[in-house]
């Protein structure tokens, strides 16, 4: 994942990208509040699956996402 500033652009440092790798069905990450862009792929399957999109985490509240590759 990497954050999105407020004005649009896409803060791409080493420092600032949330790798979410896992292995298992329950999986919890604390981030930040703001707004995110993801790229997720898919590993270990037939064939494999891309997906990207924006994401906003809103403080103060569990956020949810779930991905799920059909």
């Amino acid at each position: 994942m990497y954050e999105i500033s407020p004005q649009g652009w896409l803060i791409d440092a080493q420092s600032n990208r949330i790798w979410l790798e896992t292995r298992t069905t329950h999986y919890d990450k604390v981030v930040p509040s703001g707004s995110y862009y993801m790229k997720v792929r898919t590993e270990g399957v037939a064939k494999e699956s891309y997906a990207t999109g924006d994401i906003n985490i809103i403080p103060f509240v569990t956020n949810y996402v779930d991905i799920t590759f059909e």
